[in-house]
């Protein structure tokens, strides 16, 4: 699936890597993800949280946890998964990052908030910790 642009007002990573997946402005996530959490201000989100505010946005995720030294490279988790078929939300170093299509997308802090291509994206070395796959309510 391909990435969306990120726009809107709110540069948090969480917000900014549900917006590449769903094409909601980061505003309407952050919105979303302060209906979740109960709190006035996005600064931070666990995973949960961030899946939470996805289902309510009409998207199932599916977590997958990377432990200790499991941990792969960004370019060796690439290499395993079809980016294709899902968009993903992965969480590297306590960041989110969301990778759809052949693109990869972040809030602007390690990737471009303009999606662009895996092949030139720098930081692949950086280790996994979490992996979200993410697909709309609508498909099988």
């Amino acid at each position: 699936m391909r990435l969306h642009r990120i726009v809107g007002r709110a540069g948090k990573c969480g917000p900014s890597a549900m917006a590449a997946v769903t094409g909601l402005p980061t505003h309407d996530c952050a919105a979303l993800l302060r209906e979740v959490t109960g709190r006035t201000q996005i600064h931070g989100v666990q995973s949960y949280e961030l899946m939470a505010a996805m289902a309510l946005a009409g998207w199932r995720c599916e977590r997958t946890l990377h432990r200790g030294a499991a941990r792969p490279t960004l370019a060796a988790w690439l290499r395993d998964h079809d980016t294709l078929a899902h968009s993903f939300v992965l969480v590297v170093r306590h960041h989110f990052v969301a990778v759809g299509g052949a693109d990869i997308a972040d809030s602007g802090w390690m990737f471009s908030r303009r999606p662009q291509p895996l092949a030139t994206a720098p930081h692949r070395r950086v280790r996994v910790r979490q992996t979200i796959a993410c697909r709309p309510d609508s498909d099988p």
